[in-house]
This record gives structure tokens, C-alpha cells and sequence, in this order.
């Protein structure tokens, strides 16, 4: 995280940053519509073409997709399983429900205390709105708002990737809650049931959503998903534009350290329209081939684009409320992930877990980058002797995102404490916890070790204003 300086910033640099501020604030919800480009250009007091630019940037990142005039949030989480090969739809069902409703109960736990007059007013509008679709004929306008009242509950926790992730869960999901409509209406429990868990939520108890949706997904525990989710990339001019210039800087044509043609030439050589060529040099900066310097002038950096989402996680750990999100969204997966763990945990798989926590005990204080890759593999192997496949399966299709932000976590905490000894002590009690077979004591061990490590993540934020602003003053006064 880079301090400010005097410089002042360019406005698309600034426009992007905003963006993607409303973006990991769970201010925007995945596949929505952001408003046109004349409206937006207006409400934000910049042009359309520094938009476009901070658009394109974007959507080099992986954070929003392009359908013609239309800009939407990308679904984060599931092109994270498509790039990691995981279909939820070939796990097994009861497995995916387990999580989905712990997920929907952990984030209606942290809405109780986060939950602004906003988030509650929107809560019970959508919670009327579905006990009233509860005794209609049409099962796609019940699961619509039911689904659209589980996401507002998500909203109110205030975490873009748990959002993001019960998105995706409740998709998997829409064709099961549909066929199990029929049985809860023909059960006179279930309704009751149903009726209550919408009644807390009118009354402005966030908790009434896991419940709703324990009743509503338990006929479809034994049925098998059916559904597909379709990953096709939205193709447009700029992408097309992108995909060709970036073949020719890796094909060797640009060779690192040259520049670009200008934009004019590039156009007229591909026979691409120049506002096109230009939207997609964004995308290029975003994914770490090119750097536009003065005058526009794109000089190569790279001929190999970063890897499927480093531009997405290096934009995470530029924004503290979304560096605390993931450890927060962390905080949810793996506490539930240990207490499993102690549950279900192997012989083998304890002694892998006391092997791997010897082999990271001399990278404590010595070499942090191994230490980090070294913690990653061992929640990796935590995960892995819970015995939920789903489970697994998400936090694997997630550990770029995570290690990206646990190795950016790790740095500074050396920097800021002087040692990672508590963090490996952290470790040792976990697992401990774990091969003792103590699921309580697993979890709270978890929960300690994630909780410090988002309370220090505000410490070192505030110490780095705090740094900025001496430097800052140091600049002025011998300038």
C-alpha cells in the first residue's frame, strides 16, 4: 500500500478507484447494471471518455463485464470456480446446502450489529414483499424474493465477498428452491415455519433468513442440481482489441521495453476502431503487460499478462475495507472449516498437519514470503480434513485471492510487530485443537487467530496514515 503524495492523481486513476471502492463496500451487487455512462459520467463530475478509460481498467481486473452499452458486476466468486475447473453442480447436494445455510447464518449474525436503518427498512420492504408471494400461485416470484431478501440480509453484513459467494450458492440452487415451493406449500409445518422465519425479519431479526432458507432448501437435500451456470466472458471491441495486441506482445512483435505504436497506427494495423484500441490499453494496464506514460506513449512491461485474478487481489490489498473483507469473509469459512476439521480429521492427515506446522517453524522470522506460502498450504490441508468437498472446493477456488492477501497481511505485520511468532503460535494451537479432536476449542482457536489478524490490520492502517501524514509534513517543511 503505497503512501499518498503531492502529486495530483489522474481522473481516471481516481474514477477507479471510486469504482472500485463501491465495489468492495457491497455497495454493488454482483450482475448489477451500473447506470449508463452519461448518467454515471455525470453523477461522478468527470467525462465519458475518463469513464471508459477507468471502465476498461475494470474490466482488465476481472471486476466488472462489458454487454454492449451495459456494465455489470462481474460474479467474482464464480469465475473464480470456472478458472479453478470447480462445478458446485457435480458436488453433493446436502454437502453445498451445509455450507450455503451456515454462510447465510454466520453473515445474518454479523448483520445484527451492522445493520444500518438503511439495511433494515430495505429488509422488512423485501420480507412483506415475500409473505405475501408465500400463498401465490407463482413459485418464481416467491424465489425471487426470498433469494433478493437472503442477499439484502448478506448486504447488511457488510462483506462484498460473502455476498458474492451466497450469490453464487443461491443460483446453484434457484431450480431445487423452485421445485421445493410445492412440498413446503402442501406441508402445513413447513409453512408455519416459513411464515415465522419471514415474520422475524419483518421485525428487523436478520437471524430469520437462515431460517428461511433451512426450510426452503431441506425437500431439495436429496435432489440432484440440475442447473448450469453459464461462464461465457461478454466479448466486446475493447476485449477483441485487447486479446490481439496482447498476442502480439507475447508472441515476442513488442518486444519489453519498447512502446506501442500510437493509437492512430494501431487501429489502421488491425483494422480495429481507435476508440476501441484505446479502452483496451486499459486493459492491458490492468492485467500488467503495458504502462501508458506521458504523453499516452504505452511502453511494454511484460510479455506475460498477470495471472487469472493478481490484478483483482493487487487491487484488494489497495483498499483496507476490502483486505478486511476477505479476513473477514475468512473468519466465516475457517472457523467452521476447523471445527470439521477436529471432527473428521485422519491419522495421516494429523501428521501432515504437525509435519507442515516443523517445516514452517524456521521460516518464521526469516523468510516471510516462504512463511506465508507456507501458512496457505496449511488452511489448505485444515480445509481438506473437514470432510465438506464444497468447503474445500471454494476456499481452493478462492486461495490466489486469499494468499495474495495473507502474503500482503504477513509483510506487514513483520514490519509492524517486529516477528510472526504469535502467528505461528496461533498455528500451533489450531492445530493442536484440531489433532486433539476438540471441535470448541479448534474453532476458538481459528476465531482468535482471524480476529487478530483483522484488529492489526486496522492498527497498521492507522500507523500508516499516520506515517503518511509525517512524511507529508516532512515534504512541505524542507521543500
Amino acid at each position: 500500500m503505497s503512501f499518498p503524495t503531492l502529486a495530483i492523481p489522474h481522473a481516471a486513476d481516481v474514477t477507479e478507484n471510486q469504482l472500485e471502492l463501491l465495489i468492495f463496500s457491497g455497495a454493488l451487487r454482483p450482475v448489477d447494471a451500473l447506470p449508463s455512462e452519461r448518467n454515471l459520467a455525470v453523477a461522478m463530475g468527470i467525462s465519458r471518455t475518463t469513464l471508459r478509460e477507468a471502465l476498461s481498467r475494470l474490466q482488465g481486473k476481472g471486476l466488472v463485464q462489458r454487454e454492449g452499452n451495459t456494465t455489470r458486476i462481474t460474479e467474482i466468486v464464480d469465475v473464480m470456480l470456472s478458472q479453478s475447473k470447480i462445478d458446485l453442480t457435480t458436488l453433493q447436494p446436502a454437502a453445498i446446502l451445509d455450507m450455503m445455510i451456515y454462510l447465510m447464518s454466520a453473515l445474518a449474525e454479523s448483520a445484527v450489529s451492522r445493520q444500518t436503518k438503511i439495511d433494515q427498512a430495505a429488509i422488512r420492504e423485501a420480507a412483506l414483499v415475500a409473505q405475501s408471494a408465500l400463498s401465490e400461485a407463482s413459485k418464481n416470484k416467491f424465489v425471487d424474493s426470498v433469494h433478493h431478501l437472503f442477499l439484502l440480509t448478506a448486504e447488511a453484513a457488510h462483506n462484498f465477498l460473502g455476498v458474492q459467494t451466497l450469490h453464487v450458492l443461491l443460483k446453484t440452487f434457484r431450480k431445487a428452491h423452485l421445485d421445493a415451493v410445492e412440498v413446503i406449500r402442501k406441508d402445513p409445518a413447513a409453512m408455519t415455519m416459513a411464515q415465522a422465519a419471514i415474520e422475524q425479519l419483518i421485525n428487523n431479526a436478520p437471524h430469520g433468513a437462515s431460517r428461511l432458507l433451512t426450510v426452503l432448501s431441506l425437500p431439495a437435500s436429496d435432489q440432484v442440481l440440475t442447473l448450469k451456470i453459464s461462464r461465457e466472458a461478454a466479448k466486446g471491441s475493447q476485449l477483441e482489441a485487447a486479446a490481439v495486441i496482447a498476442a502480439e506482445i507475447e508472441s515476442g512483435s513488442y518486444p519489453v521495453g519498447s512502446y506501442l505504436p500510437d493509437i492512430s497506427e494501431l487501429a489502421l494495423r488491425y483494422g480495429l476502431a481507435e476508440n476501441a484500441v484505446r479502452l483496451a490499453l486499459q486493459i492491458l494496464l490492468a492485467r500488467g503487460l503495458i504502462n501508458i506514460e506521458k504523453f499516452g506513449q504505452a511502453r511494454i512491461l511484460s510479455d506475460r499478462a498477470a495471472k487469472p485474478f493478481a490484478s483483482l487481489a493487487a487491487a484488494i490489498t489497495r483498499q483496507p475495507i476490502a483486505i478486511a473483507a476477505v479476513f473477514e469473509f475468512r473468519v466465516i469459512l475457517e472457523c467452521w472449516s476447523a471445527r470439521l476439521a477436529a471432527a473428521h480429521v485422519t491419522e495421516s492427515q494429523k501428521m501432515k498437519l504437525l509435519n507442515m506446522l516443523n517445516d514452517m517453524d524456521p521460516a518464521v522470522d526469516n523468510d516471510p514470503v516462504a512463511y506465508s506460502l507456507a501458512d496457505i498450504r496449511l488452511h489448505h490441508q485444515i480445509a481438506a480434513a473437514a470432510g465438506n468437498a464444497p468447503l474445500e472446493a471454494l476456499l481452493m477456488a478462492l486461495s490466489q485471492l486469499i494468499g495474495s492477501v495473507t502474503q500482503y497481511w504477513l509483510s506487514e505485520h513483520i514490519e509492524f510487530r517486529g516477528t510472526n511468532k504469535l502467528i505461528h503460535d496461533q498455528h500451533i494451537a489450531i492445530v493442536n485443537a484440531i489433532t486433539a479432536g476438540d471441535t470448541n476449542r479448534a474453532q476458538a482457536a481459528m476465531d482468535a487467530h482471524l480476529s487478530y489478524v483483522t484488529t492489526t490490520l486496522r492498527d497498521v492502517d492507522d500507523r500508516r496514515a499516520r506515517s503518511a501524514v509525517a512524511q507529508i509534513r516532512s515534504r512541505l517543511r524542507n521543500s
